[in-house]
């Protein structure tokens, strides 16, 4: 049976000739141009979908997720356009302006600023460690310094001037900054601008760029600054998946990159599939309403998620996945039937540290850190002394904590 989708596709792709050119402008870093080197026409080219390709699977397997409580304080966050995770903190973004939430309990706030594009963890440009930075709604860069103030760094990057849709943190020592001109890339010594753009999705890792926009995908390797561009239809989302290669989604149809960099089309979607997020070991997408994973060659699909239309996804720690959309954001995980052990932590410590260990016991205190899971656990011999069997110097040191908590406490440590 024909499909008039995929036959019109097929007539698209076959008139596109492989792309051989670099950039369309110079590429240049502080001290000057630097040159950019094409990839092999042969390898530029998209395999054509239709009757005469092979049959693309359209069916997906179950895929079951669960809601993961990250605000036990119930923090105003407002509409968040954007967040990020850093070792122990979380940065929300939005129309609240940036709040920082570490273990539950909010940690800084700052209202300045209330409109936000996008938002990343990457390595510092100075010394050692990493940078949360975000882009506003002007495209400025900001990073949150070691006090939690904003601080403007869109000139350490070269950017000045300049207006940042995207910020992805590449791998290695790289960041990456999409521009409505195009690509700079960031690698701890210089800063190298890519002129290509812009793109309506932007996405990196293991030393990979990539972005989608006005039907084509340009995917930049930054070790060797060789650029590969591809003709694809009605693209609007790209993604670098856990095997640093590409995946893209144009209308209904998931791109995948095979080894020798060419794309071919891995699955067909009853509807449109958008807002790739690479978490962990998958490749997320959202279809209609529903969730979707790319992983091992495999698709799996929701049924039921009731997603908002306008959500978009974004990365999450330990395997899970951010949707933003009006209102709070919201987090998912794969449920598998069984609670993993900071799963539990989650859902039954944390509302604990929250209302009562935060203040002593937050990133960067003298302190143990108990703001994460691996706090705790780290720790826990001295919590079951101290606060459940209340020995040696009893903490907390006020009665913030009742004997149902002590007991709460008591049982998760029996059970690790």
């Amino acid at each position: 049976m024909k499909r008039p989708l995929a036959l019109a596709l097929a007539s698209a792709l076959a008139a596109c000739a492989p792309m051989e050119q670099p950039l369309d402008g110079a590429a240049m870093d502080a001290a000057g141009s630097d040159a950019v080197s094409s990839a092999d026409s042969a390898a530029d080219r998209v395999a054509p979908v239709g009757d005469a390709a092979p049959e693309i699977p359209s069916v997906a397997d179950p895929l079951f997720v669960r809601a993961v409580a990250y605000n036990p304080m119930m923090i105003p966050l407002g509409t968040v356009t954007a967040v990020t995770e850093s070792a122990t903190t979380t940065a929300f973004y939005g129309s609240l302006g940036m709040k920082l939430v570490a273990g539950g309990a909010l940690r800084a706030s700052n209202s300045e600023i209330t409109m936000w594009r996008t938002a990343a963890t990457v390595p510092a440009g100075i010394g050692t460690g990493s940078w949360i930075v975000a882009a506003d709604g002007m495209g400025r860069v900001h990073r949150v310094r070691p006090d939690n103030a904003l601080e403007l760094v869109s000139d350490r990057y070269g950017l000045t001037g300049q207006s940042v849709r995207w910020i992805a943190a590449g791998g290695m020592s790289f960041v990456g900054f999409a521009t409505d001109t195009g690509i700079a890339v960031a690698d701890g010594m210089a800063v190298r601008q890519f002129m290509e753009g812009p793109f309506e999705s932007f996405a990196a890792g293991s030393g990979r760029f990539a972005g989608a926009g006005m039907n084509r995908v340009k995917a930049l390797d930054a070790m060797t600054s060789t650029l590969r561009a591809y003709n694809l239809p009605g693209v609007t989302s790209v993604a670098i998946d856990a095997a640093a290669k590409l995946v893209a989604a144009a209308g209904e149809y998931l791109w995948t990159e095979n080894a020798d960099r060419t794309l071919s089309a891995v699955f067909r979607a009853p509807m449109p599939i958008r807002s790739l997020a690479r978490s962990g070991s998958r490749v997320w997408f959202i279809v209609g309403t529903e969730l979707g994973t790319y992983a091992m060659g495999r698709v799996s699909i929701t049924n039921g998620a009731m997603l908002p239309m306008n959500s978009t996804l974004v990365a999450a720690s330990s395997d899970e996945l951010w949707v933003l959309s009006a209102g709070a954001p919201r987090r998912y995980a794969v449920d598998t039937g069984t609670q993993t052990p900071e799963a539990i932590w989650r859902a039954t410590i944390q509302p604990i540290y929250a209302t009562s260990c935060w203040r002593c016991h937050g990133p960067g205190q003298t302190s143990p850190d108990l703001s994460t899971f691996a706090g705790w656990d780290a720790n826990r011999m001295d919590i079951n002394l101290r606060v459940v069997m209340e020995m040696g110097a009893p903490m907390p040191p006020d009665t913030s904590i009742n004997a149902m908590q002590r007991m709460v406490i008591g049982s998760w440590i029996a059970g690790r």
